[in-house]
């Protein structure tokens, strides 16, 4: 064998070098392609500085209402036996400067049972103004009630708050007696 056919040991057979040069640029191109994506998709962000307009912008306006205490008296009129029975409350609320139908509705309860009942009917007429006061007058027949009455009056605010209830407790006698009638301001919430 001529010197230029001899192998010397570890050297590529003849056709293989062409196989180990492919091979190399593969791995060149996969290896530079790896370090390319690895740089570009692995990379940290960077941080950015971001800012934005709204055109729409909120404003919040609160107004608390203080709501008055009611303040009046009361007088059980007529007789125990008689027909017409009737509780008049003579009441205004302090500091309202403007109508009561600006203010708030006037709601009428009386006490039944041992809770106050909502009074929806004809069974109370209210007249007078906020400057000079009110007078409301509860029908005690048309309440079903008899020897005594206890009714109240309270005035609810458009946004829902409510003044604590006038309380007038009425106790009717026979002819002699002077009737009686209390009236005291009471917070319960209820209805």
């Amino acid at each position: 064998m001529s010197r230029s056919a001899q192998r010397r040991p570890g050297a590529p057979l003849p056709g293989e070098w062409m196989r180990r040069r492919g091979r190399g640029r593969f791995a060149a191109v996969t290896l530079a392609a790896a370090l390319l994506v690895v740089s570009l998709g692995w990379a940290q962000p960077q941080p950015t500085t971001a800012a934005f307009t709204d055109d729409e912008h909120a404003t919040a306006y609160l107004e608390a209402t203080a709501m008055p205490v009611p303040t009046g008296t009361c007088t059980a009129v007529g007789l125990l036996g008689a027909i017409d029975l009737s509780v008049r409350v003579e009441w205004n609320l302090q500091g309202v400067d403007r109508p009561l139908t600006e203010y708030g509705e006037i709601e009428y309860a009386y006490w039944s049972g041992g809770g106050l009942r909502v009074i929806t009917g004809d069974e109370v007429e209210t007249s007078g103004n906020h400057l000079d006061g009110f007078t409301s007058e509860y029908d005690v027949a048309l309440l079903g009630l008899m020897a005594s009455a206890d009714v109240a009056l309270r005035v609810r605010h458009p946004s829902g708050w409510t003044t604590p209830w006038l309380h007038a407790e009425a106790v009717f006698n026979v002819l002699i007696i002077p009737n009686e009638c209390t009236v005291t301001v009471d917070d319960t919430p209820q209805p």
